[in-house]
């Protein structure tokens, strides 16, 4: 039985998710799942479809067969999520492949599904933060809130990444928001 694998990512500043399939070709003992042989390969499949799930609970769905019959990588701009700016939105992406290698009369579904925790603007936010701000003024900040700020940001960053690679949403979007929060306070940058 094939057993599609994919690797997901926010690649071009981002602005976009790149899909890659990784799920090899069949071998008998290293891969039984892969494409080929015992498993439909590559030009059986008659449908394939991507669906995204945002983090405001809209659905958008791709027509993904000419990536896959090609083994091309799946390239999502954000327009295709709905968005209007070049930046993918933080938070919860459920991602849904869909592969028919059956007809329509008598379909053969093969799935994979992927959630994943996106927090690409805020990381980018925090590190201009820090790239520009002149760290020889904040030493004369009064009580040196700028500098403390900064960190809170970098350690809540870091608390972030951590519950998204554990997978702890409720913890994840907890973190999002003092993040922002704090982003939007704008600490001193020159006193």
């Amino acid at each position: 039985m094939l057993e599609l694998v994919y690797n997901i990512c926010v690649k071009e500043c981002c602005s976009q998710f790149e899909i890659e399939d990784a799920t090899g070709y069949y071998h008998a003992t290293d891969n039984p799942g892969g494409w080929g042989l015992v498993n439909p390969s590559r030009p059986d499949i008659t449908e394939a479809f991507l669906s995204i799930i945002g983090p405001d609970g809209t659905t958008y769905n791709i027509d993904i067969l000419a990536e896959v019959l090609a083994d091309d990588p799946i390239i999502v701009s954000y327009t295709q999520v709905g968005l209007t700016t070049p930046e993918i939105v933080s938070g919860q992406y459920q991602f849904t492949i869909t592969l028919n290698s059956g007809d329509q009369i008598t379909p053969v579904y093969h799935t994979y599904f992927e959630s994943q925790l996106v927090y690409c603007l805020e990381e980018k936010r925090i590190c201009n933060l820090i790239g520009t701000t002149d760290f020889g003024t904040i030493c004369s900040c009064k009580d040196g809130t700028a500098l403390s700020d900064i960190l809170d940001i970098w350690v809540y960053l870091m608390a972030l990444k951590n519950a998204a690679c554990c997978g702890k949403v409720d913890r994840f979007n907890e973190l999002l928001e003092i993040i922002n929060s704090l982003l939007d306070s704008k600490p001193c940058k020159n006193c």
